[in-house]
Order: C-alpha cells, then structure tokens, then sequence
C-alpha cells in the first residue's frame, strides 16, 4: 500500500511541476522565444563555477522561480572554458553572467553578475518583464 501510495505521489508531482529545461543552444532559444512571444535568459558560465552550480542548484528549483521562467522565458547557457563563448557581441563580466534578451537577441536590461537568493532573483525576473 505505501508503495503505491508512493507511486502516485511521485505521478502526481511530475504532472503539475513546471521544469524547466535548457534550450540547446542561443539561436535554438531565439527561435523559440519568438514563436512562444518570450524573452531569453542568456547563461554564460565557466566549468567548477561556485555561482552557476549554486544557481542550478539552489535558484532553479524553487517553484517560484521555476513558474515565472516556464511561463516568460526560454533558458540558454554557454560554457565558456577559454574565454569564448557564442555570442561575441556580449560583453562578459565574470564566469557568472545571466544577460536578459529579447527574442530579436539584444539585450535589454543589465545581466546579473553574481549569486542571489531566491526571493532576490525572483525580483530580478519580474522586473525582467517590465
């Protein structure tokens, strides 16, 4: 009995989580965006990044968070081993950058640099959308 109690409580939470998935590459999520009429949220990152793995660790899980991406944004994200990335026209600020992009590819508020809390990127994510 537990254990099908346990499968259905594990049924049921995949149907209504909203996870978020990575597009497979920035013109990928350019396109996407655009027919789906949203915005881009640009990862630039670094291997053994502090910041990128706490992000994908602690920011993207929250419910919260997860909700206003999947219904606003398309998620994409370069690594950047040797100082390059694929969109050259972005300037880099550090091995942590999420830049905010329209679905034409330009950026159109200042990217985020560094870690934040939840509660913090949830208030940057809104403010993404004004």
């Amino acid at each position: 009995m537990r254990r099908v109690v346990f499968i259905l409580f594990l049924l049921m939470s995949s149907l209504f989580s909203s996870e978020i998935t990575w597009a497979n590459s920035f013109d990928e999520a350019l396109k996407q965006a655009k027919k789906e009429q949203k915005r881009v949220l640009f990862l630039v990152h670094k291997p053994k990044c502090p910041c990128c793995e706490k992000f994908e660790s602690k920011i993207l899980p929250n419910p919260e968070v997860q909700k206003i991406i999947s219904k606003n944004y398309i998620l994409a994200k370069a690594l950047n081993k040797d100082g390059t990335y694929s969109v050259k026209e972005f300037s880099i600020l550090g091995s942590f950058t999420l830049f905010f992009v329209n679905s034409d590819g330009k950026k159109y508020r200042y990217p985020v640099v560094q870690y934040m809390e939840p509660k913090q990127f949830i208030d940057e994510l809104k403010k993404g959308l004004m």
